[in-house]
């Protein structure tokens, strides 16, 4: 069984006004009074830490000299730390199927706030800083917690929000990697290879697109809305900004659990190509089909050594979600490539596009062709009326 490890910090946990408050009364230590230092001073110098890769407030403390000296370095405030909104519901979902595990650089007490907080029943591994003695980014505490839940590294995931603790490092013995772009680690971008994670989202709940695509249930109805702090620069967004608030325009109107955006529908397909089965062609393609609802369903090529049998991945897609009730549907992300190599945009065959044409309005009904050409990642749109002109559908009949 696959095994998700999770950060805490600003992965499960929204340490926003933890920080708030720390820069606040670091501002009004001896030292930070002497230099002239606000609490907005502080707050960005955390934020350019980050984004040189750092560590973050113990950078900030060496570069300005805050010292037990001089009035000491500000407290961490555990009581000011909040769940994300949805996690015990997201963590409850995500036990069913998987097993999960912590790897934190956290104080001592991790297993006791966990249990405040309501979510320790779902972890079967818990492994913090404090009580191993290693700290991210050592590759020696993800081996440690590896070995702890006797999994292999390729079937592990490591989930967290920062480039430089839980990304490179986990990467660096094999595991899968997600990043979640909250809080500080939001602003980090990765410079090589080493650093670019598997998959990547906005909110801890958007996880629910890659684990549980077609089991999305509907937040609280008091829920706040999360604030992922995204970073300024993303480094593989080139879509068509329309297009993503569109999506989120739609989304917020149908009450679903998670905007899906187009970058994200792309990213579900990429995801779901890894699991095509292309022995024949060798050319692997994955769909990720956005119902009206809001959810997800995805689809791979699947081939067939008498060759007519063969199943495209749209259709794949779209046959799942139909033979679970579901007919109304909003968009369709496709990318596929020669072994896996999307350097070109994938289009539906006609068969998938008549196939597709059978429950979606071609008028509104978007596609989206993902690639990545060596540019950078992006994708174009079409409606289906423009892949397929003057078609037909159950109204002729």
């Amino acid at each position: 069984m696959t095994t998700l490890f999770f950060d805490i910090g600003y992965t499960l946990i929204d340490e926003t006004a933890v920080w708030e408050t720390r820069c606040r009364e670091q501002a009004q230590t001896a030292r930070a009074k002497e230099l002239g230092l606000t609490p907005a001073d502080i707050y960005n110098a955390i934020c350019d830490a980050s984004r040189a890769h750092l560590p973050q407030y113990r950078t900030v403390a060496e570069r300005f000299g805050f010292s037990a000296e001089n009035g000491g370095v500000a407290p961490y405030r555990h009581e000011l730390e909040r769940l994300y909104p949805g996690v015990p519901e997201l963590l409850a979902d995500l036990s069913r199927d998987f097993r999960l595990g912590v790897i934190a650089n956290q104080e001592t007490g991790l297993e006791e706030r966990l249990e405040n907080f309501g979510i320790r029943q779902y972890f079967d591994i818990v492994v913090s800083s404090a009580d191993c003695g290693m700290m991210k980014p050592d590759t020696g505490i993800f081996r440690y917690a590896r070995e702890k839940a006797g999994c292999d590294a390729a079937d592990a995931y490591m989930i967290g929000d920062r480039i430089d603790n839980d990304i490179t490092p986990a990467k660096a013995v094999g595991m899968h990697t997600v990043w979640v772009r909250q809080g500080f680690g939001a602003l980090q971008t990765p410079g090589c290879p080493e650093e670019e994670p598997d998959d990547i989202v906005d909110s801890v709940d958007e996880l629910r697109l890659l684990f549980c695509p077609a089991a999305q249930t509907p937040p609280p109805e008091d829920a706040a809305p999360q604030d992922a702090g995204v970073a300024e620069d993303a480094w593989y967004y080139d879509g068509d900004m329309e297009a993503e608030k569109r999506f989120e325009t739609e989304d917020a109107a149908r009450g679903s659990a998670v905007a899906v955006t187009g970058e994200m529908l792309v990213r579900c397909a990429v995801r779901a190509m890894k699991n095509a089965y292309a022995p024949y062609s060798h050319h692997t393609v994955g769909a990720a089909l956005l119902t009206a609802d809001g959810r997800v369903y995805t689809g791979c090529n699947v081939e067939n050594a008498a060759f007519s049998p063969s199943c495209c991945a749209e259709r794949v897609a779209l046959y799942k979600a139909v033979s679970e009730g579901v007919k109304e549907f909003s968009a369709i992300a496709i990318v596929g490539g020669k072994h896996g190599n999307i350097t070109s945009m994938c289009a539906p065959c006609g068969v998938c596009r008549q196939t597709l044409r059978e429950f979606c309005d071609p008028e509104t009904f978007l596609v989206l062709l993902g690639c990545d050409d060596g540019s950078g990642f992006r994708y174009e749109e079409y409606t289906l009326a423009e892949l397929l002109p003057k078609s037909f559908g159950p109204g002729a009949f």
